[in-house]
């Protein structure tokens, strides 16, 4: 089984309700069977979902009857109906054994498998590299297992491809089985790594430490009573700040995680001593900086993902190279900046996205030169077009959060159409309508969240729902009812506590910000972060 965004892909030898892979919705209560419906001849036996696309593995002949499906196929994920991928029919696969295993990086996908030939995939035989655009084999790679083997598991760390299975493999003067790392881009063996297990191995996994990592970016240069600037990673089984220091030269505004890489947003010029201009990535699983540099002529405010694209506002004019006015997109496969251009005339400060469109909100007012948006509009996330809905902000929007059906603003306002909503409001987006709730907090929202059935609101305010709350309250979503939830905040430099920004996670609410503390993950008076109860 795998998860791809809110579907769940089911392989197997079950001929009943479907023939050997089957697909479940489970962003939807019901959990439905899918209405897709490819016929497979034989067990499936390993299934991937990459760049889009699902490879399918097993020891089937043929998929919807086609006989160059045989053993391993891929669907396109992005096309309706997610057909068959039509330049994987065109690769000689073997017709004997079964694919068992299957791993990817990049462009390359892993395949592991037994009892079929050598010849296979190009001579690269069981365990073969083949490239994901073209299906064809991937020419320098060769792992040089012996007559015989077996590969039952692969996984990628870093530039290492581990495999399991039963199997020996001679390489550098030095011999492994069952269990070996091979070079990802060469197949060699990596001698190293010799723990020559007794038997068959069948399972690999990684846990990774960044699992139980917390990362933080901000205006700070001490954290937790140790010089980190900017950037720094919380240890939350210990509750330490740990080793990790990249060093970006300024404040850090916006943290992405995406495919084992942080994405960093801010006004830094370099990161780790390298030129970086306000955007940089990080391996996370060896928390180095990565190549990517696509260079912002301003500030970034704000990042979003939305599959594999990353939404970038802030103050640039440029990005890549590309004049892009305050708003762009890089697709996170290639790195590059994609051509969707809209051209804002001030600054974008937040992004949100409900899956279907793109939510803006900043101080900007004229968009692509001629066309009216007051500080929020939103975009058609299959166009890149500009949507009709048009709400008249009198001041700058600071956050956003969108759900299926409502669209929830926080910021410095204080009418919006010219009705009266300071500083926090909803819109039904199926009648696209500003909705009556109006909890009018005395100053400022800047960040917004949900736990559950609750709307978590982090702003300067000591008030809201004329109700004394200190910069942190939470909101019933289904009756707007103020909750008795009231974290004790005290003041940091300012006259009221200031969280700026929150992070939901099962059993804990995250807020940074313009305060002090007394129970955070940083110790007693580990002021500007914390970890709270959920309401």
């Amino acid at each position: 089984m795998i998860l791809y965004e809110d579907t769940l892909f089911v392989g197997g030898s079950f001929t009943s309700p479907r023939n050997g892979l089957a697909a479940f919705d489970l962003g939807l209560e019901s959990r439905d069977l899918l209405d897709w419906a490819p016929s497979v001849s034989g067990p499936v036996l390993s299934l991937l979902s990459h760049q889009d696309k699902l490879f399918v593995g097993g020891g089937f002949s043929e998929i919807d009857e086609y006989p160059s499906a045989s053993r391993l196929a891929a669907f396109d994920l992005e096309e309706i109906g997610w057909p068959l991928e039509p330049s994987w029919l065109q690769v000689a696969p073997p017709t004997t054994g079964s694919i068992q295993a299957l791993a990817a990086q990049d462009n390359t996908l892993f395949v592991g498998g037994s009892s079929y030939s050598t010849a296979s995939f190009g001579g690269q035989g069981v365990l073969a590299a083949i490239h994901i655009l073209s299906g064809a084999p991937a020419s320098g790679f060769n792992a040089h297992l012996n007559p015989g083997s077996a590969v039952f598991s692969l996984l990628i760390h870093g530039s290492e491809l581990y495999a399991g299975g039963d199997f020996s493999i001679s390489g550098g003067g030095s011999s492994q089985s069952h269990l070996a790392a091979l070079s990802v881009s060469s197949g060699g063996l990596l001698s190293e790594f010799a723990p020559t297990p007794g038997g068959r191995v069948d399972s690999l996994t990684l846990i990774a430490p960044d699992n139980l990592q917390l990362f933080v970016g901000g205006g700070f240069q001490v954290f937790g009573g140790v010089e980190r600037k900017y950037l720094a990673a919380v240890d939350l089984a210990t509750n330490t700040v740990t080793d990790w220091t990249p060093s970006p030269s300024g404040p850090v505004t916006s943290l992405v995680e995406y495919d084992s890489k942080l994405y960093v947003g801010g006004s830094f010029v370099n990161v780790a001593g390298q030129s970086r201009s306000r955007l940089a990535s990080f391996d996370l699983r060896t928390g180095s900086l990565t190549d990517w540099n696509p260079s912002a002529a301003g500030t970034v405010n704000a990042l979003l993902r939305h599959e594999s694209t990353l939404y970038v506002g802030g103050l640039f004019t440029a990005l890549g190279g590309n004049m892009r006015n305050r708003l762009a997109s890089i697709d996170l496969t290639t790195g590059m900046v994609t051509a969707w251009a809209p051209s804002l005339n001030s600054y974008v400060d937040s992004l949100a996205h409900n899956g279907s469109e793109l939510f803006v909100g900043g101080n900007f007012t004229i968009i692509d030169n001629s066309i009216p948006r007051e500080r929020l509009a939103s975009f058609d996330l299959s166009t890149g077009l500009l949507t009709e809905f048009n709400p008249s902000f009198n001041n700058p929007v600071e956050t956003i959060l969108a759900t299926a059906t409502r669209l929830f603003v926080g910021g410095q306002f204080t009418t919006i159409n010219g009705n009266s909503r300071p500083r926090l409001a909803s819109f039904d987006l199926i009648s696209r309508q500003l909705e009556d709730w109006s909890p009018s907090p005395n100053f400022p929202v800047f960040d917004l969240a949900l736990s559950e059935d609750q709307l978590i609101v982090a702003g300067g305010f000591s008030f809201i729902s004329s109700t004394p709350r200190s910069g942190l309250a939470a909101f019933d979503l289904g009756t707007g009812a103020l909750n008795p939830w009231s974290p004790s905040l005290s003041p940091s430099l300012w006259s009221t506590a200031r969280p700026r920004s929150l992070l939901v996670e099962p059993g804990v609410v995250f807020t940074g910000g313009l305060f002090s503390a007394q129970e955070s993950p940083l110790g007693p008076g580990g002021g500007g972060l914390t970890g709270l109860l959920p309401p």
